[in-house]
């Protein structure tokens, strides 16, 4: 969504939005989501929203999900939701940041931003960001893992090493922070 500009959300609104879905669920204490499933029911939590598993020659090329607001569709390309439903963290992670865009952009409203800087864009404007940072929050949740290993994190919540360390990162510059004494 290169071009847009929405509502900002920090992390922490993001990680709290994500610790609500997961509690409205029932899910507020599991560390490996049931990510085909939730896929599968995500039309009885969102009633108006339609899911679908295409062919992957639907997709452009390098494309493997999207969302469309306007119409309320979820597309998976069938190789993700596969690879999803054998454990893919990279896969799995790919369907939770789809339901991110529809959890936040269907409720709010999109600028069209022509950019002339590349940085004009702040990253808690981006949609592209927000989904991100949600599929993050959602699938590593902060109050499960923040004893464990980014190697521990990517077993235990099912999700890429890569996925794993930027989480463990993000987690660990915040524990740094809190200890800063403020005057």
């Amino acid at each position: 969504m290169d071009g847009y500009r929405v509502t900002p959300m920090s992390r922490k609104l993001i990680r709290d939005k994500a610790f609500q879905w997961r509690k409205t669920y029932g899910m507020e204490r599991t560390l490996y989501l049931p990510i085909p499933s939730i896929f599968e029911i995500l039309p009885i939590i969102y009633p108006e929203l339609k899911t679908l598993i295409d062919p992957d020659d639907s997709f452009s090329r390098g494309y493997y999900a999207e969302t469309d607001i306007s119409r309320k569709i979820i597309r998976l390309s069938e190789s993700t939701y596969n690879r999803a439903c054998n454990g893919d963290g990279f896969s799995r992670m790919t369907v939770m940041h789809e339901v991110g865009h529809y959890e936040f952009l269907v409720n709010q409203s999109i600028k069209c931003a022509r950019r002339v800087e590349q940085d004009d864009l702040k990253p808690y404007e981006d949609p592209e960001w927000q989904a991100k940072c949600f599929a993050g929050e959602i699938m590593i949740p902060k109050h499960l893992v923040e004893n464990m290993t980014p190697e521990e994190i990517s077993i235990n919540c099912g999700v890429s090493l890569t996925a794993a360390f930027y989480q463990y990162n993000i987690y660990k510059k915040e524990k740094r922070q809190d200890k800063i004494p403020s005057f």
